[in-house]
């Protein structure tokens, strides 16, 4: 019904009428048309062409400029180029010049030198003529005098080595003289203690007061020491506890202070008095707090360790007699802080 009012095109039409039937149809549908840039259809394209034209000719102005500062600045540079390599020139002449002017001041110079050397050439020559046999006679009584120093020089390092050797064995002796010093005044301090006995000891506390009196440069005696030696005096076996108090400042003394101090007490002290030394406890008392402050001393105002203890030969294990002790190093003595009874230990429940 509508054919006659209405005009159909295909996909196929339009494609085979092109571009341009496109074209026609957009300004028919829309009463518009397609505008290309340099269309002018209302006042703001006009507008625009100015303002395009405006900038294309300011564009124009400045390049010219730009190109006449370039030239106008390389023409500044050449000239200043030339004004400089002018100054230059000028420079080195006037250099040249103060040169030649020392160049013949020198040469001037040179030749009254060269005058002058010859002049002292010839008096050296003559004043030397006379002089070569004296400085003959110079040198060889130079040689003689270095001869003599050599020989001087051989005597002085024998006195130098028999300095040394002189020096060594005053060394040697001092040292023998205060290993001396330190044995009588041990021997002077026994001799007193020796000279104040006035009763045999009897019990162990006595033995141990003995063993300090006589010793006092070597043992040290805690009151623990005494009190438990007191407590232990019923059960007293004098044998064993006579050699092992005896030991204590001499082979035990020895073994830590003595000239040549041992690598290993244990081994040592064993092997030279036939009873054993234990430096620590076993490893459960040592876990046992209880047990640990049983060995524990005060002295000098700190708190040292008497774990170390030697052992005697006992045969009841209730009975076993054990001295405990610590080492001075500072003071070299051999502190007793326990002499008596077993002390106790984590093993002590299943003796009993």
């Amino acid at each position: 019904m509508d054919a006659r009012r209405h005009c159909l095109f295909t996909k196929e039409d339009i494609d085979r009428l092109g571009d341009d039937f496109n074209d026609m149809l957009v300004r028919s549908l829309t009463r518009s048309w397609a505008q290309d840039d340099e269309d002018v259809v209302d006042v703001l394209d006009v507008a625009s062409r100015m303002r395009h034209q405006r900038n294309a000719e300011l564009r124009s102005r400045l390049d010219e400029l730009t190109k006449a500062s370039e030239e106008r600045s390389r023409e500044v540079r050449k000239r200043d180029r030339v004004r400089e390599a002018n100054a230059t020139i000028e420079e080195l002449r006037a250099l040249l010049e103060e040169r030649n002017q020392t160049i013949d001041k020198l040469e001037g110079e040179a030749t009254l030198w060269h005058d002058i050397a010859e002049e002292y050439a010839s008096d050296l020559e003559e004043a030397t003529a006379g002089t070569d046999k004296k400085n003959e006679k110079i040198l060889a009584q130079l040689e003689g005098y270095r001869a003599e120093v050599a020989q001087k020089d051989e005597v002085i390092v024998d006195r130098e080595n028999q300095v040394s050797k002189l020096t060594y064995d005053l060394k040697t002796a001092w040292g023998q003289v205060q290993q001396l010093s330190g044995e009588l005044s041990h021997a002077t301090g026994a001799l007193a203690g020796f000279e104040a006995i006035t009763h045999v000891p009897d019990c162990l506390s006595e033995l141990l007061d003995l063993l300090e009196a006589l010793y006092p440069g070597k043992v040290c005696v805690l009151p623990e020491a005494k009190k438990s030696a007191q407590d232990f005096d019923d059960r007293y076996v004098l044998d064993d506890e006579l050699l092992i108090l005896k030991s204590i400042p001499t082979t035990l003394w020895e073994l830590y202070f003595g000239a040549k101090p041992s690598a290993n007490i244990q081994q040592g002290y064993q092997a030279q008095t036939g009873f054993e030394l234990a430096l620590t406890e076993g490893s459960m008392t040592n876990k046992g707090s209880k047990y640990m402050k049983q060995r524990e001393r005060t002295y000098h105002g700190q708190t040292i360790s008497i774990a170390p203890h030697i052992k005697g030969h006992s045969g009841n294990p209730k009975d076993n007699f054990r001295l405990h002790y610590y080492a001075d190093g500072e003071r070299k003595l051999i502190v007793i802080g326990h002499c008596g009874a077993h002390l106790e230990t984590a093993g002590s429940k299943k003796l009993s």
